[in-house]
């Protein structure tokens, strides 16, 4: 049986997101070290850019207030880090089995593609919604991300709903 087009891109667009699901997922991993290294660093780079600063009339103290406010974290985000990444690093690895079986034109596919799906959705938004009780830039680009993910998961929904009804053998 040949494949249809929609299982093609939905596919594609499965491992894609996977795969930079996983990317994000060590990244959420890591965003504790991330954090704590450039707060060492800031000092430093505050020194060498001071006669910059002078010379836009900018205080330099004034910089690093804004950037000590930008990256304040509340105690939890380091457990939200940790549990946000192996969600992540879960359900990347599921998009991306959801993929191949909806290649394979399983019988499963598709609902197993509606659960993933879902529970990614749910998670995406739960996650969203506790990263922007940080009130931080790390907190607002963990929302704007899974913003944009979510609306690629509804359209992938949509797609799926309307053409895989007959697709793979039920």
């Amino acid at each position: 049986m040949k494949k249809p087009t929609w299982v093609k891109v939905v596919g594609t667009l499965l491992i894609i997101m996977g795969c930079f699901g996983l990317l994000g997922a060590w990244h959420i991993f890591n965003m504790p070290k991330l954090i704590a290294m450039q707060k060492q660093m800031m000092p430093e780079i505050q020194q060498k850019l001071e006669k910059e600063y002078q010379a836009r009339g900018v205080r330099s103290e004034e910089v690093m207030r804004m950037y000590e406010k930008m990256s304040d974290m509340p105690p939890w985000f380091d457990s939200l880090c940790l549990i946000s990444g192996a969600m992540a690093l879960l359900l990347s690895g599921l998009l991306i089995f959801t993929a191949i079986s909806l290649f394979q034109l399983k019988e499963t596919a598709i609902s197993m593609f509606y659960w993933v799906i879902g529970i990614d959705i749910c998670f995406l938004i739960v996650r969203g919604v506790i990263a922007l009780k940080t009130m931080s830039w790390w907190g607002m680009s963990m929302m704007l991300v899974g913003g944009l993910a979510i609306m690629i998961n509804i359209v992938l929904l949509l797609v799926t709903n309307r053409a895989g009804k007959h697709t793979c053998a039920h």
